[in-house]
């Protein structure tokens, strides 16, 4: 049982790890699109409030998968 349940923690971590990657990777990729100017070129003038308001998103959402990751961590390591 306890086997299990280490490697169903050490499955959800890996996860929650990649997912932190790609999410920031996204946020990263969305900010330098957004600053870069070349989208706003061609497209409605809705699309720089729509950047801010994505990054805005993808930054909170960020925030709330970095809490997970560090507390899963503490929680797995202290053993509770």
């Amino acid at each position: 049982m306890y086997l299990h349940l280490r490697w169903l923690v050490k499955e959800l971590m890996t996860r929650i790890s990649f997912y932190f990657r790609l999410v920031r990777w996204m946020y990263l990729h969305l900010r330098v699109d957004t600053d870069s100017g070349t989208r706003s070129q061609y497209c409605s003038v809705q699309t720089p409030w729509l950047a801010v308001e994505s990054r805005t998103r993808v930054s909170s959402f960020l925030r709330l998968v970095k809490w997970m990751y560090l507390y899963l961590r503490v929680d797995v390591h202290s053993g509770t």
